[in-house]
């Protein structure tokens, strides 16, 4: 039932290459049961962030609403604390959705002349569209959306519609949940918490990291963000770095920044980052770039 940002058309607008992006120049508001975003804006490439730091950035953080801020105002994203803490010009170029390798076409579009640093997040529904194209953008396809434009408008209708109330409705989505958890095992839903699973989520992320040090070749770190009560993080940080090993890709850390998160640093129902939860986060980030070798 709650709004979602790519489908709320005072926020996002479709787009023919990446599907969906941020509308240009904006300034609104977001708001969910949990919070209320007052200032959400953007620039003029439709990134979450001011004019500035588009021209170039030292730090670009790329990832999916996690990284974007979803539920939190502008000054509070780990993004926007980093650059002021560490003085530096860093980009928030999050994008609500979006998996590793819409990620990386969207870091090729930026200015990357002075760039030091990409802070990749990486979340648990990444995984769909990293399996979908990695292994035939290596072979040299070209990428394009699942949604057209006629396809998005209707899932902007899809959002306004679900977004509203009408008698009973609370008592109507709890019997459609409770359904769903019924009838779940009967479709073999993927179990994200399985060993197998696990491996094939990081052998794509992997093989999308592949496509980015196609044109970047500077340093990469790498954090794990998700909405998972099982907190699967930590085991996608530790496969990645093996498989990252294996494969020979060099200048690519990883930290686990989901180690010191608790339970009030996540919204309880929405699942995105808090306030404290970005601050956390940020402080992690900044002091692996002050203290590590990399």
């Amino acid at each position: 039932m709650a709004n979602t940002i790519q489908f709320d058309s005072s926020i996002s607008e479709f787009d023919k290459e990446l599907g969906y992006k941020y509308l240009k120049n904006i300034n609104t508001t977001f708001e969910q049961w949990e919070f209320k975003v007052e200032s959400l804006s953007t620039n003029s490439f439709g990134l979450r962030d001011d004019e500035n730091s588009l021209n170039n950035p030292k730090i670009i953080s790329l990832g999916d609403s996690f990284c974007t801020g979803w539920g939190v105002e502008q000054n509070e994203t780990y993004t926007d604390v980093i650059e002021k803490k560490l003085r530096t010009k860093s980009l928030n170029a999050g994008m609500s959705s979006f998996g590793t390798i819409r990620e990386g076409i969207m870091l090729k579009k930026l200015e990357r002349d002075s760039l030091d640093l990409v802070i990749l997040q990486y979340c648990l529904n990444d995984f769909q569209e990293n399996k979908t194209w990695a292994d035939s953008l290596l072979k040299g396809a070209r990428f394009f959306p699942s949604y057209n434009e006629i396809s998005y408008k209707k899932r902007v209708v899809q959002n306004e519609i679900l977004r509203t109330y009408f008698p009973l409705r609370f008592i109507f989505e709890i019997i459609k949940e409770v359904c769903k958890e019924l009838i779940k095992p009967q479709f073999g839903e993927i179990n994200f918490g399985d060993k197998e699973t696990i491996a094939f989520q990081t052998k794509y992320f992997v093989k999308s990291l592949q496509l980015i040090r196609r044109f970047y070749k500077g340093k990469i770190l790498v954090i794990s963000l998700s909405n998972s009560p099982k907190r699967l993080d930590p085991l996608i940080i530790e496969n990645a770095k093996r498989e990252v090993a294996n494969v020979h890709l060099h200048n690519i850390a990883f930290l686990d920044v989901g180690k010191d998160l608790e339970i009030n640093d996540n919204y309880y129902f929405d699942g995105h980052l808090t306030r404290s939860g970005h601050q956390k986060v940020a402080t992690q980030l900044i002091d692996f770039i002050q203290n590590s070798n990399f």
